[in-house]
């Protein structure tokens, strides 16, 4: 094997990943560092995805708690206050119907 080290990158005393590569052809060499540096992403768009759920979540738990001061504040009857629901409703579902084509 020309003195290649076998097995998967591992993490050195530093804490910098090595690059060697593990396979005798530079081409798969070249391929297993894009596909760290792929899943590093997919694992990045995973959490903020996930925390943008989080947030969305969050928020319409606490419109519904703080509507009965909403509405005192604002002198909004229970139609009203249905009417602001809607609001902010009707984005959140567009927003997670995906058009294909």
């Amino acid at each position: 094997m020309s003195g290649l080290k076998p097995g998967p990158p591992k993490i050195t005393k530093d804490r910098m990943l090595d690059t060697t590569p593990t396979s005798a052809s530079p081409r798969a060499a070249i391929l297993e560092t894009a596909t760290l540096q792929t899943d590093k992403t997919r694992w990045l768009v995973l959490l903020l995805i996930s925390f943008m759920y989080l947030i969305t979540y969050m928020d319409r738990s606490n419109i519904s708690v703080a509507a009965p001061a909403i509405a005192k504040e604002f002198a909004l009857s229970k139609t009203a206050m249905g009417w602001v629901f809607s609001a902010l409703l009707w984005p959140m579902r567009w927003g997670n119907f995906r058009e294909d084509g």
